[in-house]
């Protein structure tokens, strides 16, 4: 079952999608092309001193929300299962530390 991004996320899909040869595909490549976007974002602001805007990030990165949420459904993944079992796999990776950069964030 998705949850609600997902199925927003499927709505844009199923409209520009026009046929299903190698969906995951399409949307894999899609998922690293807008995440290598993000990172070219934070590389002109750091290596060439660009003054990068929080808009700029919220772009790309709804881009690349937007394709996880694609290929989570196309490989049958709830999102937030997939929070919640990553959050667990972290904490059990990293123990106590994970705790204290937990208690940190909040």
């Amino acid at each position: 079952m998705n949850d609600r991004i997902q199925e927003r996320a499927l709505e844009t899909w199923a409209e520009m999608h026009i046929d299903d040869t190698d969906e995951r595909c399409h949307a894999l490549i899609g998922l690293v092309g807008e995440a290598a976007e993000a990172l070219d974002l934070y590389k002109k602001g750091v290596y060439l001193g660009k003054k990068v805007a929080a808009e700029e990030y919220l772009e790309e990165l709804g881009d690349v929300l937007y394709y996880l949420a694609i290929c989570a459904s196309l490989f049958d993944i709830n999102l937030e299962e997939l929070s919640q079992m990553n959050y667990h796999k972290l904490k059990e990776r990293h123990g106590d530390s994970f705790k204290t950069w937990e208690d940190q964030r909040r």
